[in-house]
């Protein structure tokens, strides 16, 4: 995945090329194809770009668009959805970069744009207009974004070690943290540093004044949408929306692979998406790591599982590691 990052000197001091220059280092892993950055004054967005899909090849951001200032770690699903809603030009297709569909949307929808993006993604917005940031991540927080709030400063990043490298105030470790890591329970937004906090997923953070406001756009509860009276009607429910799931990730441009453990999981993606790209002629490219035939010792694998699967599914290319 890519990573963003922003700098925000809430004093009015200009973004010092010190700065940028110790958070770039920390995160140059990240930057494999690639780098951005905008500065204006006392704000910074950065982006580091690690292609893993073929829209972003062509991706430069950080972006700039009449108002607007955009970074973005993205990849969208709903794509199709989204071209019909903001009216745009699909023989742009294959070439425009998810981040664009982003800009749009808050274009159009400003900060109530969440609601309508589905996917994977942590992105930032610099309104020049009302001077607010806006930063948020997916319903579920695939793509991590981390914060700090400073006196002085206010800075984001994809990876704690980014802020960590230009903080001036001392790394604290944080004890709460630790407890509820041990106990699976206690507040989302805290991390192993006392001062630099998660933004977890389906929630939004404006910058105003140089105050934060966190809001949850999206939580998992039961709305009632589904009520069936047999339990072939929820088998045949659930499978409906399982190989719609899929379908909607489905990059069909670009070689299609899966880690095929044998278990409930990969199996049944693997029975789902093996079959869509049997229609379309293409292989599935599987790779599983198993024992030794012959290993001694209470570890098991599910070698005979991964075996029924490649049966069932005649066009699964299968890796093996050992």
């Amino acid at each position: 995945m890519s990573a963003i990052y922003g700098i925000f000197n809430k004093n009015g001091d200009a973004v010092k090329e010190e700065q940028l220059s110790k958070l770039q280092h920390a995160m140059r892993h990240r930057a494999t194809d690639g780098n951005g950055v905008w500065k204006n004054g006392n704000i910074a967005f950065g982006f580091c770009k690690l292609v893993a899909h073929s829209r972003q090849e062509n991706e430069q951001l950080p972006v700039e668009a009449d108002d607007f200032v955009l970074t973005a770690d993205a990849r969208i699903d709903n794509r199709e959805e989204l071209y019909g809603l903001l009216r745009l030009d699909k023989r742009q297709w294959q070439t425009e970069a998810d981040s664009y569909l982003i800009l749009k949307a808050y274009q159009k929808w400003g900060e109530s744009c969440v609601d309508y993006l589905g996917g994977e993604f942590a992105f930032a917005i610099w309104n020049k207009v009302n001077g607010r940031l806006f930063i948020a991540t997916d319903q579920i927080g695939f793509r991590p974004i981390y914060y700090y709030d400073g006196p002085d400063v206010f800075v984001f990043c994809s990876e704690i070690k980014g802020i960590e490298a230009i903080k001036t105030t001392p790394n604290y470790f944080s004890h709460q943290y630790f407890v509820n890591h041990q106990f699976r329970q206690g507040d989302w937004n805290l991390t192993f540093n006392k001062e630099i906090f998660a933004l977890g997923g389906g929630n939004t953070l404006v910058l105003a004044s140089n105050k934060i406001q966190l809001k949850s756009y999206w939580t998992l509860e039961n709305r009632g949408k589904y009520s069936f009276s047999t339990t072939n009607d929820w088998i045949e429910c659930m499978r409906d929306l399982f190989q719609k799931a899929i379908e909607k990730r489905l990059d069909l441009e670009q070689p299609v692979g899966i880690t095929l453990s044998g278990g409930l999981d990969s199996s049944g993606i693997a029975c789902i998406l093996a079959p869509l790209l049997e229609k379309r002629n293409k292989p599935l490219y599987a790779f599983s790591s198993v024992l030794p035939l012959h290993h001694i010792g209470i570890e098991v694998d599910e070698r005979k599982y991964i075996e029924k699967i490649n049966k069932h599914c005649p066009n699964i290319i299968q890796t093996i590691w050992i």
